[in-house]
C-alpha cells in the first residue's frame, strides 16, 4: 500500500516557471511564473520572480536550491515577499513543505534555522523580491 508521501515523491511536480537569467546582485538564477500556481495551500501569482532556495553554493550538495525542495523554496519566497504570514510562520511553512517533499528532517531543520538566523533584515524579509529587471 502506498501512502501520499510515497506517491508525491514518485510523481513529478510541474512548476510553471521560465528561466530568465542570472540575478545581477547575487549571481543566482532567476525564474518567472508563467501562470498562477497553487501548492501547500498558497497561490503564487503569474509574473512572480524567484531565485529558488537562497543557499550558499558550498552547501548545494546538502540542499539543492532548485532541486526536490524547489516548491518549498518558491512558497517561502512568495511568503517573504507578500507577508501573508509572519516571518516565523513563513519559516515554519518552509520546514513543513520540505518535510512533505521528503527532503529529510536534518536538511529541513537546517534550512529552517538558516532562515531564522539570516532571513531577517534588508536582504530578505524587509526587501522586495527580485524582478525581471534584476536578471542579466
Amino acid at each position: 500500500m502506498h501512502n501520499e508521501l510515497t506517491l508525491l515523491r514518485k510523481t513529478p511536480m510541474i512548476i510553471p516557471i521560465d528561466y530568465i537569467g542570472i540575478q545581477k546582485s547575487s549571481g543566482r538564477g532567476l525564474w518567472i511564473f508563467t501562470e498562477d500556481w497553487t501548492y501547500g495551500g498558497f497561490t503564487v501569482k503569474k509574473g512572480f520572480v524567484t531565485d529558488g532556495g537562497s543557499i550558499p553554493r558550498p552547501l548545494w550538495f546538502f540542499l539543492n536550491p532548485t532541486g526536490q525542495g524547489m516548491a518549498a523554496y518558491v512558497i517561502h519566497d512568495w511568503l517573504y515577499t507578500t507577508h501573508e504570514l509572519s516571518r516565523l510562520e513563513s519559516d515554519k511553512v518552509l520546514y513543513d513543505l520540505l518535510i512533505k517533499l521528503d527532503i529529510g528532517w536534518f536538511p529541513s531543520l537546517s534550512a529552517f534555522w538558516a532562515v531564522r538566523a539570516f532571513g531577517g533584515g534588508k536582504r530578505s524579509w524587509d526587501a522586495p523580491g527580485p524582478t525581471e529587471n534584476d536578471a542579466m
